[in-house]
């Protein structure tokens, strides 16, 4: 599937450079802060193919814009394998491209080839501009998320 020009791809390595930058700029939309240590690891995981972290890009000739990490797990209420939606970016400059849900849709497609039955994922709840997408293309849930801190 293409579009705008863009194809869903594997992250590579050849993709570290801008995926750094992209990531980054996911971190400070977020307000989080992410070191070059950190970068580093993530990176390496995405880049290991034993660890369940996968990486996507949206792609034209050289150039990547988006990124998405997604991983499977399984659900044992369900008994069934399950796919986790971790960090969807566009670049600002090219939202509401249909590029979000290009990198959403493939990986839908890749947990679906790998036996996963439902993609999930959460977002921030003033993170209204990205909701008007995911309000499309899936279903709101009920559950609220919560967070254990076990580095105190």
């Amino acid at each position: 599937m293409t579009v705008s020009g863009y194809t869903a791809v594997s992250l590579m390595p050849r993709h570290q450079k801008t995926w750094r930058v992209l990531y980054r700029a996911y971190a400070d939309f977020y307000q989080t802060v992410i070191t070059d240590d950190m970068l580093t690891l993530v990176w390496s995981w995405l880049m290991d193919t034993q660890c369940e972290l996968r990486g996507l890009a949206a792609q034209k000739g050289d150039d990547i814009t988006a990124i998405a990490h997604w991983r499977l797990h399984i659900r044992p209420l369900s008994a069934q394998k399950s796919a986790y939606l971790d960090d969807v970016f566009v670049n600002p400059e090219m939202r509401r491209a249909g590029l979000g849900r290009l990198l959403i849709n493939e990986a839908a497609n890749r947990a679906k080839s790998e036996g996963g039955a439902l993609l999930r994922w959460a977002t921030a709840k003033d993170n209204t501009t990205a909701q008007m997408l995911y309000d499309k293309i899936a279903r709101r849930t009920d559950w609220l998320i919560y967070d254990m801190n076990l580095n105190p």
